[in-house]
């Protein structure tokens, strides 16, 4: 079956990949922030941290990039992964491919109604950015063992 929005299947090992040194990078942030920091010069959209001066719209901002690479690789290997077709991709995996994801995006929104009863303050805030990639983190999960339980009943 030809799609048209899925990604060729060449991209899914860099995909892992990706998804691995993301994970890697963000973990280096979160353990490790003080031993290893590589700061510069960031231009930010918009800054707010209580007071500092430099709040405000369009400031250059001097921040830490470990953080910021790490979740834009989550994120991308975590779509090469998700959304790069299967060697073999008929609708029996479409079908698998989508009720995975209406998974993933039902256990994501149960997932975050449970955060905000949860969570406060600056742990919320952690939460939500956490939220940026679950779905797709839980999409992969469910996909993959979905698919290999096919696979199994197959053989």
């Amino acid at each position: 079956m030809k799609t048209k929005y899925l990604l060729p299947n060449y991209l899914k090992i860099p995909g892992w990949i990706i998804l691995g040194i993301g994970v890697i990078f963000s973990v280096w942030y979160f353990a490790f922030d003080e031993v290893i920091d590589i700061k510069l010069w960031i231009p930010a959209l918009y800054y707010y941290f209580p007071m500092d001066s430099n709040s405000g719209l369009f400031k250059l901002v001097y921040n830490s990039i470990i953080d910021e690479i790490g979740w834009t690789f989550i994120i991308l290997g975590s779509l090469f992964v998700a959304f790069s077709r299967e060697k073999e991709e008929d609708e029996y995996i479409m079908k698998i491919r989508l009720e995975s994801l209406v998974w993933a995006v039902i256990a994501n929104s149960l997932l975050m109604i449970f955060c905000i009863f949860a969570f406060y303050g600056l742990s919320f805030t952690i939460a939500i950015e956490f939220n940026l990639v679950t779905v797709l983190i839980l999409f992969v999960i469910k996909f993959q063992i979905a698919l290999r339980k096919a696979k199994s009943y197959e053989k």
